[in-house]
């Protein structure tokens, strides 16, 4: 498979938002505004692509709000002023459109594309049908809109990923550890909550429970994986071949469960042994799991019991590569952007995990 790594990011350069998932812009302006204002400030032009999805009387509702949706995402990729485009926020419907996609548009039209939770179902479709690295990342309405100002470990990683590493002194990822946070929060986002979209409340951070191997070795391979719940959905589809991710090391983080509530250990259980019985884990070569925010230290104990067991419930006496465990990775706050599909490198013996290509061109 051959991988299209998109242009680096410079200063400048069009930046463009798109709505695959929920679509909030309407309910949520303040937020839109902070995120367009943060952009601009760092000398990125914004283009909001979205418009209310039309309705029709001799069409299917469905059929509508899918091509609508798609038809944004292509004309993202097809204006050739946008450099990067990142979406507003997850949700539960992205994989609507991944039969309605154009990916003949994103192969000849290759852009950063940014985005977590249910985005993974773009990433993976983006990368197995038109080859193109995508970054699993912040998204505009959750991280880049936070008040006052956007968490800077975030806003730091992302920069250093898309930026790489260039003439104007920009340091790139390629074999630098990956950075850890020193603290985090457990807290959703106040705008976002009861207190309303004009909340100026901010949230309390506290030291961060360090990321630590839950099983020793060393591996090198491509960084593949996302939300929990998302892969197993993508499990069986066209979408995520079972060859895929043969050599790989693979990563996972735990959404929120219902009305933003940490997501049950059981239903964790459930899906990682879907995946088991996938296949997928008998691909792989190394296992890195996302801090899950929402946990305490209770349930992370219990979620590490969990992982320990079915790792060692592997076939001929069980997986023997590297387990990292409490990663910077999707719902948590701070959050790392990751380049799908670049070479990593885990390595227990001197507490590693560091990318060894850049992420961008």
């Amino acid at each position: 498979m051959t991988v299209i790594i998109p242009n680096a990011l410079k200063v400048g350069d069009t930046i463009a938002f798109v709505s695959p998932s929920a679509r909030l812009n309407e309910l949520l302006p303040i937020a839109m505004s902070r995120s367009v204002k943060f952009f601009e400030d760092r000398g990125h032009p914004v283009k909001t692509i979205y418009s209310p999805i039309p309705t029709s009387s001799s069409k299917s509702i469905f059929l509508q709000k899918v091509q609508h949706v798609a038809n944004e995402i292509h004309e993202a990729f097809l204006d050739p002023q946008v450099t990067c485009i990142i979406t507003t926020i997850g949700g539960t419907e992205a994989n609507e459109i991944l039969r309605h996609i154009d990916y003949e548009i994103i192969r000849n039209n290759p852009k950063i594309f940014v985005g977590y939770s249910d985005i993974t179902h773009l990433l993976y479709a983006f990368f197995v049908k038109a080859g193109l690295r995508g970054f699993y990342g912040p998204c505009v309405q959750t991280e880049f809109a936070e008040f006052p100002e956007p968490d800077v470990f975030t806003t730091n990683h992302f920069f250093q990923v898309l930026l790489g590493k260039g003439s104007s002194g920009t340091e790139g990822i390629a074999g630098k550890q990956i950075p850890m946070s020193t603290s985090f929060t457990h807290l959703g986002l106040p705008f976002l909550s009861e207190s309303g979209e004009d909340s100026q409340d901010i949230r309390e951070m506290v030291p961060t429970r360090q990321a630590r191997f839950l099983r020793p070795g060393i591996a090198t391979g491509p960084l593949l994986g996302g939300c929990l719940r998302k892969l197993v959905s993508l499990c069986g589809s066209p979408f995520l071949p079972s060859s895929l991710h043969k050599g790989a090391i693979f990563f996972f983080e735990v959404s929120q469960g219902e009305n933003l509530s940490p997501m049950p250990l059981a239903r964790v259980r459930s899906d990682l042994v879907d995946l088991i019985n996938s296949g997928l884990w008998d691909d792989i070569v190394g296992l890195v799991v996302g801090r899950t925010s929402l946990y305490d230290e209770k349930m992370n104990k219990e979620l590490e019991s969990v992982i320990e067991e079915l790792v060692d419930g592997g076939p001929n006496g069980g997986y023997k590569w590297p387990v990292l465990f409490g990663v910077d990775i999707g719902h948590t706050s701070p959050m790392l952007t990751i380049p799908f599909g670049a070479l990593a490198r885990l390595d227990s013996t001197k507490h590693d995990f560091s990318f060894l290509e850049e992420g961008v061109l």
